[in-house]
């Protein structure tokens, strides 16, 4: 074990440098050079675990340096409440609250959709579980499909939406609007809305998708040369992906900036709370699941564990008092769920 103790305090100083890095993610821009950051701010959770494992395992063998490991993480505090969640639970108040859901509802084809029989299935599957369990009062869906049918089941008076993204609502429709994406499938809309004598701005977005599901599951299963064609297909289109969302961020953030009301933002960002596209976004709003968020933030169910990119941000004139992230496989996306108050 002696041997061992120099290559493992190797391991753990390049660990703790990966961490690093992984803190200054958010202020690296992906559109340049800098794009490579990208891997630490999505790795975050993995690098966070892997320190959690060097503490335990340095105080096992009775050596200081585990130290090393706790004061890393304590040095990102701000990084580590926006994956664990460690609020206590509140009642709220049912006269002067609203709910807000976001769900990527993937087209309903992720699980066990594969034809017109099993996709209705998995709609009536969504339908009873928002109408039994949690029907929001704004409901922001994300690679929606049945617009109408949704509408007309769940009785929501009004739908915004543009291509795969919709707001479904019955509070009054005062504006709306559309962010679109220049060269891309996904885009954003917005509505204001009048809640309880108070308008309210409500953004619904998706941004652009790695799109390497498919990739991360053939580098488990190929070895060999593919396994090194896959890792340079991975890498051009994470490249391309974050400068894509870098861009779509920044549209956003422009928007936002002349809304003349408070905001609430949803929506899948496909970027985790340690990137530079939430960061853009996120700017001076509070986050739901750092004010009132409890366990993990894991909202991603798909190929690659251990993501947080589901998010919901608002203005800090709102209070959060509950957020809920529910582990309901419809989707590869769990849906994030918020109550607020004015």
């Amino acid at each position: 074990m002696k041997r061992l103790i120099p290559l493992l305090v190797l391991s753990n100083i390049g660990l703790l440098l990966a961490t690093l890095l992984c803190y200054l993610a958010p202020y690296a821009n992906p559109s340049t050079k800098l794009w490579p950051f990208t891997f630490f701010g999505t790795g975050y959770f993995y690098l966070l675990v892997a320190n959690i494992l060097f503490i335990g395992l340095w105080i096992i063998l009775k050596k200081k340096y585990w130290l090393l490991s706790l004061l890393v993480i304590l040095a990102g505090a701000s990084h580590l409440d926006s994956y664990i969640g460690l609020n206590s639970k509140t009642k709220h108040s049912d006269s002067s609250s609203f709910k807000i859901m976001t769900y990527n509802i993937g087209g309903l084809q992720t699980y066990g959709a594969k034809n017109k029989k099993h996709k209705e299935k998995q709609i009536n599957k969504l339908i009873n579980f928002l109408n039994e369990r949690t029907k929001p009062d704004i409901l922001c869906l994300q690679e929606y499909s049945w617009v109408k049918f949704f509408a007309e089941t769940l009785n929501y008076d009004y739908v915004i939406k543009n291509q795969g993204v919709a707001i479904y609502t019955s509070y009054p429709v005062l504006d709306k609007g559309k962010i679109e994406f220049l060269n891309s499938f996904n885009a954003a809309v917005w509505a204001d809305l009048k809640i309880q004598d108070q308008i309210v701005r409500v953004y619904n977005m998706h941004l652009q998708s790695n799109s390497v599901s498919k990739e991360a599951e053939n580098l488990i299963s190929i070895p060999g040369v593919q396994t090194l064609k896959g890792i340079r297909l991975v890498l051009a289109k994470v490249k391309w992906a974050t400068s894509k969302r870098a861009s779509q961020a920044r549209l956003v953030a422009a928007h936002m900036k002349h809304s003349p009301y408070p905001v609430i933002v949803c929506g899948d960002f496909n970027d985790t709370p340690q990137s530079y596209t939430f960061r853009k976004i996120a700017g001076d709003l509070q986050n739901a699941f750092k004010s009132k968020g409890r366990g993990l933030g894991i909202t991603y169910a798909g190929t690659i564990p251990g993501l947080h990119i589901d998010h919901i941000l608002l203005d800090k004139k709102f209070k959060v008092e509950k957020h809920m992230i529910t582990r309901e496989l419809i989707s590869d996306h769990y849906p994030v769920t918020c109550r607020i108050s004015f």
